[in-house]
């Protein structure tokens, strides 16, 4: 064995006990390198997915008999801004509490991978919204 190469009887290679410790470049002050940015697709299809959530949440949270049952509420996130949706006052909580369950864990997923910084979010000229109960479903009108 070279002196480079030389253990103890029953100790581990140098590479296995050594402690991981940053590069030489990260000690001088510069960062490690970044992960890969994500690609728009990726970004576009988790946008797609917490729309699509959360439109299944408003559906669930939408049953009315008159125009008074019904409110229009934010609905804007982390990666989409919006006009509003309209939900029955009654279900106002359990819309919430859906549209919190939903959007925290992908808003955090969002901004970890760096969706943030290359997807645009949209700003939308938004009209008055005006709640209505159409078929006894909480919709809105301008």
């Amino acid at each position: 064995m070279t002196p480079s190469t030389e253990t103890k009887a029953g100790a581990k290679p140098p590479s296995e006990n050594a402690p991981v410790t940053p590069s030489a470049e990260t000690k001088a002050g510069s960062s490690p390198p970044a992960a890969a940015p994500p690609s728009t697709a990726a970004c576009d299809t988790l946008r797609a997915e917490v729309r699509d959530a959360l439109g299944k949440a408003q559906a669930k949270s939408a049953a009315c008999k008159t125009e008074a049952d019904c409110e229009i509420l934010s609905d804007g996130i982390c990666m989409a801004a919006s006009c509003g949706v309209s939900i029955a006052k009654a279900a106002r909580a359990t819309y919430e509490a859906d549209r919190k369950r939903i959007t925290e864990p992908a808003c955090e997923s969002w901004t970890k991978s760096g969706c943030d910084k290359l997807v645009p979010i949209p700003i939308p000229s938004c009209p008055m919204l005006v709640p209505i109960c159409k078929d006894g479903v909480c919709t809105s009108r301008y």
